[in-house]
Order: C-alpha cells, then sequence, then structure tokens
C-alpha cells in the first residue's frame, strides 16, 4: 500500500528496502534544506489530492456516468 501512494518525488524520498539507501536518502534530507523545503510543499499539494471531497467528487461522476448509461 505505502508505496502505491507515495510516488518516489511526491513529497517524498523512498528507500529501497536496504539499510544503506534509507541511512543515505535520511542524512540528504538531514543536510539539504531546500530539498526538505521543496519535499514538504509538494507533500501538503500531493496530500490535497487525496481529500474526501476530491474522492467524493470523483465518485459522484461515476455514478452520474453509470445512471446516464443505464438509461439509455
Amino acid at each position: 500500500g505505502t508505496r502505491d501512494i507515495l510516488d518516489a518525488g511526491r513529497g517524498v524520498l523512498v528507500a529501497e528496502d536496504d539499510v544503506d539507501d534509507f541511512a543515505a536518502k535520511a542524512c540528504r534530507l538531514l543536510q539539504d534544506e531546500d530539498l526538505r523545503s521543496a519535499l514538504s510543499e509538494d507533500a501538503r499539494a500531493y496530500a490535497r489530492e487525496w481529500s474526501a471531497d476530491r474522492f467524493a467528487g470523483e465518485l459522484a461522476e461515476i455514478y452520474e456516468g453509470l445512471t446516464a448509461a443505464a438509461s439509455t
């Protein structure tokens, strides 16, 4: 689940299943303030894409499409 949601580059650095890669990414974040800031901003934007309002709207569109198709 997590890797399906947290695409690399969408507000996060995704480490491989490897201690060295995880440590390298953690050190990179600790040392690069600009990267932390950019990832933080992108993470907030990405999180807004997962809002209940957005998904409710998409679900309503699906239902509208299904009812329109059923009535033809």
